[in-house]
C-alpha cells in the first residue's frame, strides 16, 4: 500500500482488515435478502423487511457480484460469513477436541500448535487481503486521492469561514449591505466560498457584486 500511495498511512491491519470485515458483513445482509431461504422475490415490505438492509434500500452496491465470487462459497455451503480469525478459532477448537484426554502434551508442543494456528490465521488473512486488493486496486488510488482532496477542501472551508467577515470588511469600496449579503450567501455555499478565497484581493469586490446580482 505504501509503495502504491506513498504517505497514505494505511496498513493491512487495522485499516484493510476493518474494511474487509465491513464489506463481508454488508455483503451477507444483501445476499440473504436476495437469495436467502426466506426470500420471496424482490420487493420492500415494511412489516417483514430485513432490518439490517435498510441502509441499502436506495443505494447501489457496485461490488456485490465480485464480493459474491469472493465470499459466496461459504454462503453456498450454508455457513455463516466469518472473519479469518473466527475460522481459525473453530480450527483451534476442533483440534483440541480431537486430542485424547489421556494424552499429556509438553509445553513445547502446545507452543508449536499455537504457532501453527497463528501462522494459519496470518495466511488466511493475507489471502483475503490479497483478494480484496485485487478487487479494489483499480479504484482505490483514485478514491484515496478524492478523500484527501475533500479533507483539504473541508479544512480550507473551515479556516475561511473563521475569517470571512473580517476579510470582507477589508475590501475597498464594499458597502455594509454587500458585506452582510455576501457573508450570508457564502457561509451556506462552500464551493463558492472556496472560489472567493482563492481570488486575488483586487478581484473580490467585482466578484461579490456579480454574485449578488445574479443569485
Amino acid at each position: 500500500m505504501e509503495s502504491k500511495i506513498p504517505g497514505c498511512g494505511l496498513k493491512a491491519i487495522p485499516h484493510i482488515q476493518s474494511r474487509y470485515k465491513t464489506l463481508k458483513a454488508s455483503w451477507k445482509e444483501v445476499y440473504d435478502m436476495l437469495y436467502g431461504s426466506n426470500a420471496l422475490g424482490f420487493g420492500w415490505d415494511p412489516n417483514r423487511c430485513h432490518k439490517k438492509c435498510v441502509p441499502f434500500r436506495t443505494k447501489p452496491f457496485p461490488l456485490f457480484e465480485n464480493l459474491t465470487d469472493l465470499f459466496g462459497k461459504d454462503q453456498a455451503n450454508k455457513k455463516d460469513v466469518e472473519s479469518p480469525y473466527d475460522v481459525v478459532g473453530e480450527i483451534s477448537k476442533e483440534t483440541e477436541s480431537d486430542i485424547p484426554t489421556q494424552t499429556i502434551e509438553s509445553s513445547s508442543r502446545k507452543r508449536q500448535k499455537r504457532q501453527n494456528v497463528d501462522e494459519s490465521a496470518n495466511d488466511m488473512f493475507n489471502s483475503a487481503v490479497d483478494k480484496i486488493c485485487v478487487l479494489m486496486d483499480s479504484g482505490f488510488e483514485n478514491a484515496t486521492k478524492e478523500l484527501c482532496f475533500h479533507l483539504l477542501n473541508e479544512k480550507e472551508v473551515t479556516e475561511t469561514l473563521d475569517k470571512l467577515y473580517s476579510d470582507l470588511l477589508l475590501i475597498n469600496d464594499i458597502t455594509f449591505n454587500e458585506v452582510f449579503a455576501a457573508h450570508i450567501h457564502l457561509t451556506s455555499n462552500p464551493c463558492q466560498l472556496l472560489s472567493y478565497n482563492r481570488l486575488p484581493n483586487d478581484a473580490k469586490l467585482y466578484w461579490i457584486r456579480h454574485l449578488l446580482n445574479n443569485k
